[in-house]
């Protein structure tokens, strides 16, 4: 008996990945306006070498979810602004954590009808503030965020 794609019923389908999925991080090039290629994948990372925008995406396809991780450099207090494709909760564009080094992670999601990327921000815990929760998880140990 075969489902409705002609494939046996509970076979397992084809192109479907098991297990763990690590996508490949896209490292973005810092300048007054960060280019994103959406088609080069759904990680992307910038350090930010001065106050900069975040550019309209290029090449996304409906539903594609990204992620940028914004990263200050080592002086920090950088700021980023955002093309008006990208829409945020209240329509208040997050702040990023002004900390050198520290990062904050943006999330969305591209509507094609809209034209736009209906987006998210992390909790504000810093990038290696969740690495040390996760090693502190993983090795059994108490880890507080922001003391590893």
């Amino acid at each position: 008996m075969n489902n409705i794609n002609g494939n046996p019923v509970g076979a397992q389908p084809t192109g479907v990945a098991l297990g763990a999925v690590s996508p490949s991080v896209v490292t973005l090039t810092d300048a007054a306006t960060i280019a994103t290629n959406a088609a080069l994948g759904n990680v992307f990372r910038v350090v930010l070498g001065g106050n900069r925008a975040l550019g309209a995406p290029t090449n996304p396809t409906n539903g594609q979810q990204a992620t940028w991780v914004v990263v200050q450099d080592g002086t920090g207090s950088r700021t980023l602004s955002y093309n008006a494709i990208f829409l945020f909760p209240g329509g208040v564009a997050p702040v990023l954590t002004t900390t050198a080094s520290r990062a904050d992670l943006l999330s969305g999601i591209y509507d094609s009808v809209a034209d736009n990327w209906l987006m998210t921000m992390a909790d504000e815990t810093p990038v290696e503030d969740i690495r040390s929760v996760a090693r502190g998880l993983l090795t059994g140990t108490t880890a507080e965020p922001g003391r590893d």
